[in-house]
């Protein structure tokens, strides 16, 4: 059996205010399909964050459709759960726009419910279109989902209910605990527990791919979410093969997908300038990006450190990031200047006291406010810069109320 594995598709996500075209998700989605049509692949499965809210728009439900059909002409079936993203929290009763492709046949959608005596796994319904366990080609496919904070021990519980003997494969929305700036995350030692019940663990969430021991795998997000995730390379679906109720091999691929570009650029020669600091300051930046292939749909990611000068030049983040659009000719160009060291006064370069730069002040102005309330925990000072450069970087409410969940009790 020839499985595609991917995850974290977010179709519908939103970059830069707006600056970037949501439908480089839906074309990497598209892109993967057609490579699963051409290899005949016998299944697809997705490991949740098919959408990245759980409220989307029209067009972004087209775009779901548009795949799914496809894999459903060439009689291709999808297993699918869902991820944190998909739903309103994890507990809610809400419908989920999931659940609305389960019911049009386009998906296999599985979920693993909870009540006091632990999780509820029944067998997939055809009628009903709903249920934990799906079983093809004598393989069971059991989907846990997305579990939050109680990943480890809600594993455990699923594990504990599962008759021996028959080969499995897991579908779970979760990465290692150890990855930092997520939650909800699983140990070495969940990892061998899974491993005597499954043969595969397809894994989402991270965005990063990941391989442990050659069986439990999370292929990477197909498209960059965030700027950051372009040094995340090759990752975008995994090719797994399952030969007599065995596994045989795995390999993550690579789709395509928009060009970002890195570009970090010390500003310090242009302290000295007294005047044209504007025009040196965009110059100087050209300098090092004009050396670079740079393609029409590029993404420019530059990152300013150094010192300057404040009272020579306040930084117009917009404007700076407008003009080197338009002289470089490509979709977008983000500015980052949170490690610029900024000072005022008549100094040369070498004589320029070295002041705090944009992130050192936050983090003193909140732990200042902190101390004020009788709050000295410097995870706190972390959690509150966490949340704002989450709102200041168009988080989705499902991104940060994750965060607040995954927050030490003791914190808050």
């Amino acid at each position: 059996m020839k499985i595609f594995h991917l995850a974290d598709l977010h179709l519908g996500r939103r970059r830069l205010h707006g600056r970037l075209s949501d439908q480089d998700f839906s074309d990497a989605f598209l892109e993967i399909v057609k490579r699963a049509v051409d290899e005949s692949a016998d299944l697809l499965l997705i490991a949740g964050d098919l959408f990245d809210s759980h409220q989307i728009a029209p067009r972004h439900l087209r775009q779901a459709i548009l795949s799914l059909s496809l894999l459903r002409e060439k009689g291709i079936p999808v297993i699918a759960i869902e991820g944190n993203h998909d739903r309103a929290s994890l507990n809610s009763q809400e419908g989920t726009w999931l659940e609305y492709l389960a019911d049009e046949e386009l998906l296999i959608l599985l979920q693993t419910l909870f009540d006091r005596s632990g999780p509820i796994l029944t067998d997939w319904c055809s009628k009903k279109r709903r249920g934990s366990i799906y079983t093809l080609n004598g393989i069971r496919f059991v989907g846990a989902g997305y579990l939050g904070a109680s990943t480890p021990t809600r594993l455990q519980a699923i594990t504990e209910k599962l008759d021996a003997g028959t080969p499995s494969v897991l579908l779970l929305h979760a990465g290692p605990s150890y990855f930092v700036g997520e939650g909800g995350g699983f140990q070495g030692k969940d990892l061998k527990n899974l491993k005597k019940h499954f043969i595969y663990v397809a894994l989402g969430h991270m965005h990063k791919p990941m391989i442990h021991d050659h069986w439990a795998v999370n292929p990477g997000s197909p498209e960059n979410c965030r700027l950051s995730e372009a040094s995340y390379e090759n990752r975008g679906y995994a090719v797994v093969e399952i030969c007599e109720e065995k596994l045989r091999s795995v390999e993550i691929h690579s789709n395509s997908r928009r060009p970002i570009i890195e570009c970090s650029v010390d500003c310090s020669p242009i302290a000295k300038f007294r005047k044209g600091v504007w025009e040196k300051l965009l110059e100087h930046i050209l300098l090092g990006l004009r050396k670079k292939e740079l393609s029409e749909n590029a993404v420019i990611h530059v990152r300013l450190s150094g010192s300057m000068n404040i009272r020579r030049l306040a930084v117009d983040k917009a404007s700076l990031e407008k003009t080197l659009e338009e002289e470089l000719a490509v979709e977008a160009v983000f500015i980052d200047h949170e490690d610029l060291h900024l000072f005022a006064g008549r100094y040369n370069t070498e004589e320029a006291p070295q002041r705090s730069s944009r992130k050192e002040l936050e983090r003193k102005a909140i732990q200042s406010l902190l101390m004020e309330e009788g709050k000295e925990d410097p995870s706190l000072v972390d959690l509150c810069l966490q949340l704002k450069h989450a709102v200041e970087k168009q988080s989705t409410p499902e991104e940060i109320l994750e965060s607040l969940l995954q927050a030490p009790a003791e914190v808050l």
